[in-house]
This record gives C-alpha cells, structure tokens and sequence, in this order.
C-alpha cells in the first residue's frame, strides 16, 4: 500500500535535538528531532488533552530529552509514554512522518 505524503514544514525548520509544534488540517502536531530521528505527536497530552506547550515551542525540559506538557508537568519519553506526571503510562498519539527533498512530511496510509 503507498503512502500519501503531506508536507508540514522545510527540515532545516527542526534542529537536532528541538521539538516544534504545528497546525496542519486541523490537527495540532509536535515534531522532535533527535540526532537523525524525527518523532510525530499529536499535540494533546493524554490527561485533559490541552497542548503540551503554553509558549510557543516550549516542549522539551532542560535536558532535551523529554516532552513536557506545562499544564501539570506530565512528562513523555521519545516513544510518547508518559513517564511522570498525573498520565504515568498513558502516550501521546503518535504520527508517521518521512523526510525527503529538504521537507518533513506526514505519511498517511490511504483507507481501503
């Protein structure tokens, strides 16, 4: 099954090791690169399903290597798993992205 590729942003948009959030069709998404890997979230934190960002782009603690959602300070490894915070165990949605030609894409299975 081919995929459907919709661009969301240029790739030099997310540095290594930055987290930004996005509106596309409605949908709020976070996209996090680390090292070569990107990661895609919906951007609602599974407790009351609010943005994880008050600022904009605000998304990852000191260290760079965990989400974190600023209402109750829920905190989410890079496979979305809560792992402090009022939703221990709970994710965030995950979305499928591809990067090619310079852009960072979100890839959709089309239904059958």
């Amino acid at each position: 099954m081919k995929s459907i590729c919709a661009p969301i942003c240029s790739s030099a948009d997310i540095a290594p090791m930055q987290a930004r959030a996005f509106a596309h069709d409605g949908v709020n998404i976070i996209i996090w690169r680390q090292g070569q890997n990107l990661r895609g979230f919906v951007n609602a934190c599974p407790h009351l399903g609010t943005p994880l960002e008050i600022f904009a782009n605000r998304l990852l603690d000191d260290t760079g290597t965990m989400l974190v959602c600023a209402t109750h300070g829920a905190r989410f490894n890079a496979h979305g798993t809560c792992i402090s915070g009022p939703c221990v165990g709970d994710a965030l949605a995950p979305l499928p992205l591809a990067e090619a030609d310079g852009k960072i894409m979100l890839a959709q299975t089309p239904k059958t």
